[in-house]
């Protein structure tokens, strides 16, 4: 897990003092578990499994299959950084492109079975 929490972190270019305090934690803290120093409580552990997107079991290595695809991460990344005003507006959009691609795959079908 010790690594994992390194590489997580280098893999977004964030510093230890960035995590921590989205944690709500001291970055020595931080710095103790990712060198072995120092568990986790649960708590903590969600938290950091939530800031990176990530389920507990990809965070302690149970798992080699992230909740996500990089994707995915980027955009959630993105929509969270914006006011909540904007964030619907994405939403709405988001909406907006699956319906129009439903409705497009089905013309499709139907151009196909004619």
């Amino acid at each position: 897990m010790y690594n994992n929490l390194k590489e997580l972190r280098n893999s977004k270019n964030l510093s230890q003092a960035k995590i921590a305090k989205e944690v709500g934690i001291s970055q020595k803290t931080y710095s103790n578990y990712e060198n072995g120093k120092a568990v986790p409580t649960i708590n903590n552990l969600t938290k950091i499994a939530d800031f990176f997107h990530i389920s507990l079991d990809s965070l302690v290595n149970r798992t080699t299959e992230d909740k996500y695809s990089s994707e995915i991460i980027e955009l959630i990344d993105l929509v969270e950084q914006l006011p909540e005003k904007e964030r619907n507006k994405v939403v709405g959009y988001a909406k907006f492109i699956l319906e129009e691609y439903k409705q497009n795959k089905s013309a499709d079908l139907k151009n196909k079975l004619k």
